[in-house]
């Protein structure tokens, strides 16, 4: 299952690590602005090292491509770590965090942005 959309905005360059302390999601969002982003990301566990999660991100890539974006990024919590290396494995890099509630997370959860860029 692969969600996503583009961000809306111009991307800011030269990219720098941002840290908002307390903060809404939708302010880390908006810092992944120009990219399309990876909303939902998942395969079932009995296809999982088959290959079916390079799939899913070269999709993401491709639609990012068509759209004229500048890459792909994703919001994960921050105790996800197994995922969030993966994600790094994959040429993603840390590019904001953001400590905050959000939607049925009652709990603080401090939010990491991963952005790749693409080659268009």
């Amino acid at each position: 299952m692969l969600t996503g959309r583009a961000v809306e905005g111009e991307a800011s360059r030269p990219w720098a690590f941002v840290r908002i302390e307390r903060g809404l999601f939708t302010e880390i969002e908006v810092l992944a602005a120009g990219t399309w982003l990876i909303q939902g990301f998942g395969v079932d566990p009995d296809w999982l090292d088959k290959g079916v999660e390079r799939l899913l991100l070269d999709e993401a890539v491709r639609r990012a491509n068509v759209a004229g974006l500048s890459g792909v990024s994703t919001i994960i919590g921050r105790t996800a770590q197994d995922l969030i290396a993966w994600f790094e494995d994959e040429g993603f890099a840390a590019r904001a965090e953001c400590g905050g509630a959000y939607g049925c997370v009652a709990a603080p959860v401090t939010w990491v942005l991963l952005v790749r860029e693409t080659l268009h």
